[in-house]
């Protein structure tokens, strides 16, 4: 934990100097046979350099550390410079190595083994391929019998996914990590124990770092199974036995264990540099230095942010200091982030750095903290300079490339960030409209490309969040953002950003548009040219704010099938304002949400805008259409880092591999069925495996219990959506048909439906419909028996060729009370991933027990 520090300040102004400075004098070896400084010496002698009237220390060859060297306020003054690559490792050699079978094994000292490295490259726990979770969990009580929150503590797979769990001993388990991934996060969870349910399906009970709700935002979770030995089939990777404390490696083409030099990580983080109190450390810089190796050891009560793993330290950390410097410098082979400047880190300077390799992040800026934290305030005026942050994500995937949290008047500069799985800069840390001190932050001339990899969601080359008055976004190039789900934008202003002016961006081939905005008020979007979003090219999500942006003079070019606007959206003037833009659609019409340019402009929008080509060469318009509209030609040619790091940048991508594009369809490739009883659902409350959406939770979606029979009671009232309460029972057919059954008890006021769909409400769909207690047919309502269980049995063609035909059958015991056949309007959907189950109107009540779902190919 790092010291509290008290002192305050305000914003400062500061003027900055925009060119690259500082030569990259560490080298990126991994190990260097230079001969190894003894671990203890080496605080000793940045305590006595310290003292000195020279305050330099000269660091030569490799220092070994097993805990934090700590710079305080005591060593403020200190320079600290690295002679011929020297480096800080935090990791220990294996020294007992054996070969057995092809296989490597080898002792640690520690009961935790999250990475190896050998010959300086990462190894990772055996894994599997990634799998899709079956369902929630409906048990009240795990493998041992002890009490849990089926939300938060586990899931439900398929019996054939995880053959290999059900064949370990209990002993064995403890070994296994489920490697969980949801929408933007990414879990690291301890497997504690497994069961077997009726259904084909295994419960595997978890410990959740996060604390939240695997399905809360994720409807398909994908999951890996980590650290089990039957997953051994890759070289590169390990499987690590607690017990023991012993390894077993795969060794990768041409890895010699004779020569190999195995090493793993013992600490997490690897220099603190934090003053105390009232006196902040002051001035300290460090120039050529390589930081290395680190893993990942959390305090005890450690919780993990669902949100760029804000709650993980960096290796190189800096608190309740002012003037901190650090240039030339390499941070590599960690777990955490690369370097973080907390609480207190006032006007540091990071520049000319390489951050690779990195578990989490590369570089964050501003406390963990939400705004109300004191600390928070005194985190500004960070410069971030020509640095080269490349491989993050490589432990937890959801970390951030360059973050700035509660920060403020932050220049980052002419960096180049790529190959990370989330996004590559973000700005912001509350949610919302209010109040915050990430102001007056510039984001200029970097460069951000081959990012998200498809891996995971809602990410951004550059993401927002929150007020942002005063800050700009200039003269970015971003590219190859490649999302899972949903969610690969070029620049991303997510919840309440405000007041940002973009300008200058060469954003080019995502995954989806170029510029998009959640909501937010107040940013100018001008001058930037937008091409080749995948999927379309400007989105605004909620539409109920007034002067969210103003798009104006910009260049938009894509090509058929791609669409210009997301969601086909027709957006208002006075929500959002388009004029003076190029469009430009190179397979086809520009279509403005199925309007021409002349239908659109009489919405208000464009009226100076015109449907061109500008032929683009890069950045470059070939024709002078752009001069029409008052665009100012510009480059992103120096984007990113120059000099000497560009030199660098060149030489490491000459020869780089990166990671190939995930393609995980965004369901299972199989029929989800769906069952429930709700005979292990706690009585009184919402049950998880439903999707409930309402408005008084454990209220008006509740399990009740009636003589014996568990069931769930629906209750619709006033509520601020018509539809409301409503299920969203998460069940993927893949098959002809969907069948879906349930039994239901009925009242004069019970008005519902029911409805298979694929993704979003279409107009026409097949339905089963309740109105006041009755059966909705083509005929006209059918009056069913009320007060009593009655059972539903509804089947629908969904296949892309079918007749669209469906059938409901309502039965009272084994009479049929009740039954229909038709056709239904809207476009066969070729699967469904969703069954909603919707209260409509403002009374009334009805009940559901024996909940089946499923496809069928008769």
């Amino acid at each position: 934990m790092h010291a509290p520090c008290l002192f305050k300040s305000k914003f400062g102004k500061r003027k900055f100097n925009a060119k690259a400075a500082g030569i990259l004098l560490a080298c990126l070896c991994a190990f260097s046979p230079a001969a190894e400084a003894k671990s203890q010496s080496l605080q000793e002698k940045l305590d006595a350099a310290a003292k000195s009237d020279a305050k330099t220390a000269e660091l030569d060859g490799t220092y070994r550390v097993d805990k934090p060297i700590k710079l305080t306020s005591a060593h403020s003054g200190l320079k600290i410079v690295g002679k011929n690559g020297a480096k800080i490792s935090g990791a220990k050699r294996v020294k007992d190595l054996r070969e057995i079978g092809g296989l490597w094994t080898g002792s640690v000292e520690t009961s935790e083994l999250e990475n190896l490295y050998v010959n300086g490259r990462r190894a990772i726990p055996a894994e599997s391929d990634f799998l899709y979770a079956h369902s929630p969990l409906k048990v009240k009580t795990d493998h041992a019998g002890g009490k849990i929150n089926p939300e938060t503590d586990g899931f439900a797979a398929r019996e054939q996914d995880v053959k290999a769990l059900l064949a370990m001993s209990p002993q064995q388990l403890k070994n296994v990590h489920i490697d969980m991934y949801t929408v933007w996060y990414n879990s690291h969870m301890p497997l504690r124990g497994i069961s077997k349910n009726k259904n084909g399906t295994v419960n595997l009970f978890v410990s959740n770092p996060t604390g939240i709700g695997i399905y809360k935002w994720e409807p398909y979770p994908r999951f890996k199974i980590r650290n089990s030995k039957s997953e051994l089939d890759a070289g590169g990777e390990f499987a690590f036995d607690k017990a023991s404390k012993t390894f077993t490696y795969k060794p990768r083409e041409g890895e010699d264990i004779k020569t190999a030099a195995v090493e793993y990580p013992v600490l997490s983080q690897i220099l603190l540099v934090e003053g105390d109190g009232d006196n902040p450390a002051e001035n300290i810089s460090i120039e050529g230095v390589t930081f290395q190796y680190g893993a990942h050891f959390p305090k005890e009560g450690w919780r993990q942010s669902p949100q760029a793993q804000s709650t993980v330290d960096g290796f190189v950390s800096v608190s309740c200091a002012r003037d901190f410097r650090m240039s030339g410098c390499v941070v590599e082979h960690c777990n955490t982030y690369g370097i973080s400047l907390d609480a207190g880190a006032e006007r540091a300077t990071i520049e000319n750095c390489v951050i690779f390799d990195a578990g989490s992040g590369g570089i964050r800026i501003g406390g963990k903290a939400l705004p109300g934290n004191e600390l928070a305030d005194t985190t500004y005026g960070s410069v971030i300079r020509n640095n080269i942050v490349y491989q993050y994500g490589r432990y937890n995937k959801a970390g951030v490339g360059i973050c700035i949290f509660t920060s403020g008047n932050n220049l980052v500069e002419n960096n180049t960030v790529f190959d990370g799985y989330y996004s590559g800069m973000s700005v912001g840390w509350t949610w919302g409209f209010a109040p915050t001190n990430t102001q007056n932050n510039r984001i200029l001339n970097n460069r951000i490309f081959k990012i998200g990899h498809g891996v995971l969601d809602d990410m951004g080359g550059i993401y927002t969040l929150g007020n942002s008055t005063g800050s700009v976004i200039i003269g970015n190039e971003i590219s190859g953002v490649r999302r899972h789900r949903y969610g690969g934008w070029g620049i991303y202003n997510d919840e309440g950003s405000s007041g940002l002016y973009i300008s200058c961006n060469y954003v080019h081939d995502t995954h989806e548009d170029g510029y998009v905005m959640h909501y937010g008020m107040n940013n100018i979007v001008k001058n930037n040219i937008f091409v080749n979003g995948e999927t379309t090219q400007v989105g605004l999500g909620r539409k109920t704010y007034k002067n969210s942006f103003e798009f104006t003079r910009n260049i938009v070019v894509y090509s058929s099938p791609a669409g210009l606007f997301r969601g086909n959206d027709v957006i208002a003037p006075d929500i959002a304002r388009f004029d003076r833009n190029i469009y430009w659609n190179a397979n086809g019409e520009v279509s403005f949400s199925g309007k021409t340019l002349k239908q659109w402009q009489e919405t208000g929008q464009d009226k100076n805008s015109i449907v061109a080509d500008p032929e683009l060469d890069a950045t470059t318009p070939k024709n002078e259409n752009y001069k029409k509209i008052g665009f100012r030609p510009f480059s992103t040619k120096d984007a990113g880092v120059g000099g000497k790091m560009r030199e660098k940048l060149d030489a490491i991508l000459a020869s780089y591999r990166f990671p190939p594009v995930v393609k995980c369809p965004p369901e299972p490739p199989w029929d989800l069925d769906f069952f429930d009883d709700f005979s292990e659902c706690e009585e009184g409350k919402t049950p998880a495996s439903v999707g409930a959406h309402t408005e008084k939770k454990d209220r008006d979606v509740v399990v009740l219990s009636e003589d014996g029979k568990k069931f769930l009671r629906i209750i619709d009232g006033k509520n601020k959506h018509e539809f409301m309460p409503d299920l969203n029972i998460r069940a993927t057919t893949l098959s002809k048909k969907v069948r879906i059954v349930f039994d239901a008890r009925l009242n004069a006021d019970s008005n519902f439906y029911v409805e298979p769909r694929n993704g979003n409400f279409i107009p026409g769909l097949p339905s089963v419909k309740i109105a006041d207690g009755k059966l909705s047919t083509p005929e006209g309502p059918v009056a069913l028996p009320l007060g009593k269980w009655l059972r539903f049995e509804f089947v629908a063609d969904i296949a892309k060729d079918s007749k669209r035909g469906l059938t409901c059958d309502v039965f009272d015991g084994g009479k049929k009370v009740a039954s229909y056949s038709s056709q239904y309007k809207a476009q066969a959907p070729g699967k469904t991933t969703v069954v909603v189950v919707s209260a409509f109107g403002e009374k009334g009540s009805f009940d559901l027990a024996n909940i089946d779902i499923s496809g069928r190919n008769d």
